[in-house]
Formats: C-alpha cells, structure tokens, sequence
C-alpha cells in the first residue's frame, strides 16, 4: 500500500468516493470497527462498514472538532448541514456583513406560523389541531409520519432542498440568482388574468318590417310572393284574378281537389312568369262563417312561416272581403291581423343549433284590397309594434333556462328599455328581504339563482288618473320543488315565465306606441328547484302583505310569488290590476291550447279585456268564481293553503290570487295551456310558444286610455 493509498484497502475494501474528500475533515469510521485495522490518527481512520449511507451532514460541534475555539462560529442553534453557516462563518472573517440573515429566519418562521395547519397536513398529520407526539428518535412527528416516514436524504440532498425551500419562503432575501429575479420581475409586470366570462343574454329583436297599404292588383305585383285567400266553397277575388293570369290553373287545381280551401292549407305555385311575383301561395281559409280575428291572425302566421323559409323577402297579401266583413273595425282591424300575422312568421326557434340555415326574415310587406288612409297607416304601423312584442315574448318563452336566469331576464330588460324613456328598477335579494316579500323568497330557497322583482314604470297619463298594474310570473324554469314534477314533458318548464316575459315585451310596445294611459309592470322571477334548502310541504310562508300561507303543494309556486306581486302593484298605486301566469294544468285540461281562462272580480274590467282580447287576434274565456269555491283553501295553521285539490283547480288558484288585490279592480288571465301548443294533433295552431297575451296587453293600455 503506498502512501497516497485509502487505509481501507488493508481490509480488501474500496472505500466509498465520497469519503475521500473527508479525511481531512476529521470524521468517519469509529475506532475498533471490524476491519478497520490498527487504530490510526483521527483524520487517517478508514470507515468500518461502506454497507450504510450517509443520514446527514456532520453537526457544527463534529465539523469544527480540530478548529480553534476562537475562529469557531458563534451564535445559533446548532444545526444538521452547515454549509450556509460555513459560507457565513467566512463572510464574517473576512470582514463582510453576514446579509438579512436574521429577518430571514423572521420571515420564515412568520410564514410557517401562518400556515401551520397547512404545513402539518403536507406532513401527514390527520388532525392539524392536535400536537405532535414525540417518537423513538426523539422527533416530533405526526402519525402517519411515523408510519411512512420516508428514508432520510444524503447530505446534498437535503442541502439542495434547503435552498429550494429558502428560495420558495424567502421572498425578499438578496443574492437570488438572476433567473429568479428576471422571473418575479416578469410576474411582477404580467397583464392580471382575464376574468371569467358572465354568461348574458343578447335581446334579439326581429326587426322593423317595411309594412304599407297599397291597391295593387294580383297582375302588377312585383315582389317575392303574392298571397291570395282561398275558402272550402270558392275562390277570393284575387286569386280569381291570378287564375285568369294562370290560365285557369287554380280551377284545374281545384277540380282535382289540389286545393280545398280548407283553414291553414298552404299551396305554393311557381308562377315561371306569368305573374310578376315569383311564387303564388294561395291560403285556405275554410268556412266563412267560422273566420274572426283569431283564425285570420293564425292563418296568415302559417302563410308567413312557410314562404320565410323558402327564402321569401318582400311579400304582397291580398285582404278578402269576408275577412273585412267579420273583423271588429272593418278593414283597419283586417289590415291589422293581416300585416301582424305575416311578420309572426319571422320568428325562428332554432337559434341554438350549430348548423342553421341563413337567415331569412320578410323585411317588406304589402296589405292589398284594404285602401290607402291615415287609419290603415297607423294599423300597419301597429302591426309591427306588436308582432316585434309577440316575437320578443316567443323568443323569451324558448330559451333554455341556462341563458335566461331571473338576473339575465333583468338584465336583458334594462337592455330592451333603454332610450324609451321607461323607468326600471329591479329588486334583488337584499330588498326583497328588506319588504319582507316571504312568498317569493321562500320559493327561491331551493335554487342558486337569487330571485329578483323587475318593476317598469310608464308615465303617459294624468299624473292623478288612474293607473293599470300588469303583473306576470317569472317563473325561470319549474321543476316542482320538493313535490317533483315527473320526467316527461318537464324541458317545456323553461316557458313558465311566460306570463312574466309577455308582460315585459308589452311594456316596450306601449312604449312605443305611447298611449295616454299609466301603466307599471311587475314581474317576480326566480326558480322553483329542489334542494337541501327549499321550501317543503307544511311550511308556512308569509308575505308581505302579512298573510301567511301553508304549503300543500311546492309545484303550485306561481300564486305563491304572485302573492307578493301583486301586494307590490297596490303599493305602488294601481287602480286596476290584470295578471298573467301560465298557472294551472287544469286549465290545459279544461280549454286545451286554444284559449285562455279568465276569472275577474270586475265585470267592467272584464270586459275591456274581453275587447282588447278580440282585437288582438286571442281567445279568451271566462271561468265563473262562485263563493262556494272560497272554503277549499281555509287552513288550520294559516291564513290559507296554496291548494285545493284537482277539483275546480284553475278557479281555485284565481280564488287565492284575489285575496292579495282586496278590493281594487282585477282581471286573472291563466295562459297555461294558450301560452304553448305541443299537441300533436293540434294543427291549426301554430306549434311551440304563441306570445299571449302580449298583444292583449297593449290593446288594453290602449283602450285604458279613455278612463
């Protein structure tokens, strides 16, 4: 063995390579361990076994053993891996200052302090609340730290880790490396993070159609498509000029029962230039005696749908003489429907598929064989109005409950009503809770979308005259609460806010026809959800008008949250009060898709209902009231209960409704079954949502002008 030779090859083994940098360091083998050979000076000894790894840097005592006491370094607890203190123990001989060394160590122990809790679940502690127990080593760690501590790191390992966690906590210590330093300056400058889309709601209006009067015949129109009137016993007057023009092609159609005139059939004929338009849609009208304002509306929607998704833009409409013989104000009412029925055909309900046809709307409409006046202006200019409103309404009505929650449908109404001079004032939850409006909050419990009360205001009248509260509901999407509805048919609870979205849309049309009339809408919105908060049968919920009431049924929510609707209308001063709701199933069963049920405790409010109704092209139907219904909604732990059994449902919803208005005028409009057409067999009704009452709304502010 030579004199640069490791001691341990005496014993035939080789020595480890990182003992050869250490023998100077005056640390290794203990003396008499197995061949470890003669006992040698303290820096010569080899190590006793090369089996073990190294557990930890020597201790500041063992690395200084043959230092002199006075250049040993001073202060400190004496620490495992002391390369920090070594590079210290230097700056300092040299003269330099040791850095923050201290605050540091402040700052490190703030930081471990705060997060304690923290810190000791990374550690494996289960419960961070409860100290440490100390272990055979004499270590305190937490228990499943002493289950699966994992083996300990050799001395440049636990070193490297030192400085990681040093550059991780100690954020405002000097001599980070440069990499660092360039990394915070950049974070330190970055743009914040975009903020999380809010999913809002774009008011889709379908636009101003060009509408006017003029008498051109059939021969001489030069648009799209012509539409002339077809009934089961003949043919209208224009289509018997087309069929001239034709050569005689309707007879011929019509003697082999290609057209029978029947309500609602839509022929369209491809005129290749015989006629200036390009395509004649000749329009069953069935029986004479049968057409009103209602099936003159209908008719001329399905004319309109079908040559809008034929590409149609510009159409002439021929008005027949019958229909101007059975419409309330001759041809005025008669252009009216006309031009209105047309431009329903805009609307489209396929606004969320992905691939979609483009659009096509009828931008300019024609109302032949009615004259040419300032009354027939002003109708056709009407016409417009409210179909843009039925349209808004149907639009609303079929949108996924998702995009229109109770905030956006606000939201989406402060959007509609901007620049038309209405005022709108939203309630949200704290002012709800402020009124102690307990039947609308107390339906709100079960969802996560907080409930709010738009209220819209129209000053067109005397400041002293009387004022017209319409009030719709906003129920959002109903599921039935905690009385669950089933699973069929539940996707169209989406609509149950129609009552609440035709009151909206009329508003903005009686802004924009600005009748001389007050007017002020309210519509409590929310959602009827089940959940560990919601509201549960036998709970008693008071309003604010201080009635309380028992719940029997979470699926009747509409009369409870129009409780406090209506309360909210007689404190702002109405004299007479319609509400609308899509409110009863039995009122589905007992007038189907085709009319609307009206219950009233006043005979003349009913009836300029009834007449507002018959201009608008909308059925409605009077249900009786009789005092005997009243005893089915007495409660033993209430004021009343919210239902009443099946028996008489529609009427006894109407029954609870008139205890919130008192004594002031008031008409209830049940449009469950009138507010959408899902019935299969049902084809002379146009299918999904129909926008009513809107149209009856704005008649009726009109017709409440002259009070």
């Amino acid at each position: 063995m030579g004199a640069a030779a490791h001691p341990s090859a005496a014993c035939g083994t080789p020595a480890p390579r990182r003992y050869h940098r250490r023998r100077e360091s005056g640390w290794g083998r203990r003396a008499g361990a197995p061949g470890a050979g003669p006992r040698e000076p303290r820096d010569e000894r080899c190590p006793a076994s090369h089996r073990g790894r190294q557990r930890h840097a020597p201790s500041r005592s063992r690395r200084h053993r043959r230092t002199p006491r006075a250049r040993r370094p001073r202060g400190g607890p004496l620490r495992r891996g002391g390369r920090r203190r070594c590079a210290l123990a230097r700056r300092r001989r040299a003269g330099r200052p040791a850095g923050g060394r201290g605050r540091r160590r402040r700052r490190r122990r703030l930081l471990l302090d705060r997060h304690r809790g923290q810190h000791r679940r990374q550690q494996g502690a289960r419960d961070p609340g409860r100290p440490l127990r100390r272990c055979r080593d004499g270590a305190r760690r937490p228990a499943l730290e002493r289950r699966q501590r994992a083996r300990p790191l050799a001395a440049r390992h636990q070193r490297r880790r030192c400085r990681r966690d040093r550059r991780r906590l100690d954020v405002g210590a000097t001599g980070r490396s440069r990499r660092a330093r360039q990394h915070r300056a950049g974070r330190r400058h970055r743009a914040p993070p975009p903020r999380a889309r809010r999913l809002s709601l774009r008011v889709v209006s379908e636009g101003r159609a060009a509408v006017s009067a003029g008498d051109v015949p059939v021969t001489d129109a030069a648009t799209d498509a012509a539409i002339v009137g077809a009934f089961d016993d003949s043919l209208s007057a224009a289509a018997t000029q087309a069929d001239a023009a034709l050569g005689g092609l309707l007879s011929e159609m019509r003697d082999a029962r290609e057209i029978r005139g029947s309500f609602a059939e839509r022929t369209v004929i491809h005129t290749l230039g015989r006629l200036p338009a390009r395509r004649l849609l000749v329009l069953g009208l069935g029986k004479p005696a049968q057409l009103d304002g209602f099936r003159l509306h209908n008719a001329f929607h399905f004319a309109g749908a079908t040559l809008r998704k034929q590409g149609v833009r510009s159409v002439t409409a021929y008005v027949p003489e019958e229909a101007i013989a059975v419409a309330g104000d001759g041809t005025t009412a008669a252009a009216r429907a006309v031009a209105t029925g047309i431009l329903l055909g805009n609307f489209e309900g396929d606004l969320n598929k992905s691939e979609r046809d483009p659009d096509t709307a009828i931008d300019s409409v024609v109302v032949a064989g009615v004259g040419h006046n300032g009354a027939i202006e002003a109708a056709l200019r009407e016409a417009t109005v409210l179909a843009d409103a039925t349209n808004l309404t149907r639009r609303w009505a079929a949108m996924p409950s998702n995009t229109l929650t109770p905030r956006l449908l606000a939201e989406s109404a402060r959007t509609l009503y901007q620049g038309t001079g209405l005022e709108v004032e939203v309630l949200e939850k704290a002012d709800l809770e402020r009124e102690g409006m307990g039947g609308l909050l107390g339906v709100a419990r079960g969802s996560d979308e907080p409930p709010v009360m738009i209220i819209v205001r129209y000053d067109g009248g005397r400041p002293d005259g009387p004022r017209l509260a319409l009030v719709g509901k906003g129920i959002t999407f109903d599921t039935g609460g905690i009385s669950l509805k089933s699973a069929g048919g539940m996707e169209l609870m989406k609509f149950d806010m129609g009552g609440g979205a035709a009151v909206l849309a009329a508003m903005r049309a009686i802004a924009a026809l600005r009748p001389a009339a007050n007017v002020v809408a309210v519509v409590p919105a929310t959602e009827n959800m089940p959940g560990g908060h919601a509201y549960k049968p036998g709970d008693v919920l008071t309003t604010s008008a201080g009635k309380t009431i028992e719940v029997t049924n979470t699926d009747a929510e509409g009369r409870i949250i129009l409780a406090d609707g209506l309360s909210k209308a007689r404190r702002l001063g109405a004299t007479h009060i319609v509400d609308t709701a899509t409110l009863t199933g039995a009122c589905v069963v007992a007038l189907g898709h085709v009319t609307t049920g009206l219950m009233t405790n006043d005979r003349a409010l009913a009836a300029m209902v009834q007449g507002a109704a018959d201009a608008a092209g909308d059925r409605v139907a009077e249900l009786p009231m009789f005092p005997e219904y009243d005893v089915c909604l007495r409660s033993d732990v209430a004021d009343m209960k919210n239902t009443a059994g099946r028996e008489g449902g529609t009427i006894n919803a109407a029954v609870f409704l008139r205890e919130y208005v008192e004594d002031l005028p008031w008409v209830h409009l049940d449009i469950a079954g009138s507010g959408w057409n899902d019935q299969s067999d049902q084809t002379q009704i146009p299918k999904g949502p129909s926008g009513t009452p809107a149209r009856t709304l704005v008649h009726l502010a009109t017709a409440f002008a002259s009070l």
